[in-house]
């Protein structure tokens, strides 16, 4: 009897593991289209403040320079209308820093006294070299181009430009007024009685009529100079602050 061998068990295979779909790596950060809008924004942002900071850097040192050559162009041109000024009435007077000036003492003396009926010998002599000084101050002071002072100045105020030119007009009519006092003075001390009396009083009415003038186009004389950077004060007065040169 024949002994049937045990037949062999077959070995199954290990169960294969399930496929899984590929996986996409993700993005990097420095490439995702949001981050590098969001960067470019800010960079652009930050090159316009920089080009803005340096734009008004330059602009501003540019304005701070031209300032600077328009204070020395102001500064130059008072400096010479201060000259000319100062020439034309020391001619006639005793001109002091920040003060209306002394003029024609020997001619105001002497027309007191004739208007007192105490004229001195000599007071037709003074009168005649009143007129004579004043005509050549006048003269003097009327031959500064003060308009053209002002223009070369650059001076853009108009309160500033009338200063200029307001005083330099009423400067010079104190000369024609002085002048014009001392030819009718003249006439004065020829005549006797009520017609001298007369003549003396237009000759003082002209004369006090120049002192008026002279104080008010001295005032306006230095407000010019305050304009032009250079501020003319009286002897120990003291500058207010925040007014000085330029």
């Amino acid at each position: 009897m024949a002994i049937k061998g045990k037949k062999k068990s077959k070995q199954r295979s290990a169960p294969r593991a399930p496929r899984h779909a590929p996986v996409t790596p993700p993005t990097p950060l420095l490439r995702r289209w949001w981050f590098q809008a969001g960067a470019g924004a800010l960079l652009g942002a930050f090159v316009v403040l920089v080009l803005v900071w340096v734009t008004n850097n330059l602009r501003a040192d540019e304005e701070s320079a031209n300032e600077g050559v328009d204070a020395s162009r102001r500064v130059a041109a008072a400096t010479a209308y201060q000259e000319a000024v100062r020439g034309a009435y020391s001619q006639v007077g005793v001109v002091e820093p920040g003060l209306a000036p002394t003029i024609f003492a020997d001619m105001n003396a002497a027309l007191d006294a004739l208007a007192n009926g105490k004229a001195p010998s000599d007071a037709t002599k003074t009168f005649r070299q009143a007129a004579d000084d004043a005509a050549t101050a006048s003269k003097e002071l009327a031959a500064f181009d003060v308009v053209g002072t002002v223009r070369d100045g650059g001076f853009a105020d108009p309160i500033a430009t009338a200063s200029f030119t307001g005083s330099a007009k009423a400067l010079t009519r104190v000369f024609n007024l002085y002048r014009q006092s001392a030819r009718v003075a003249i006439s004065a001390a020829a005549v006797e009685g009520a017609e001298g009396a007369r003549l003396t009083d237009v000759a003082v009415d002209l004369r006090d009529a120049a002192q008026a003038e002279l104080v008010q186009g001295w005032a306006q004389y230095l407000q010019a100079l305050g304009a032009g950077g250079i501020p003319e004060l009286p002897p120990g007065a003291a500058l207010p602050p925040g007014l000085g040169a330029g």
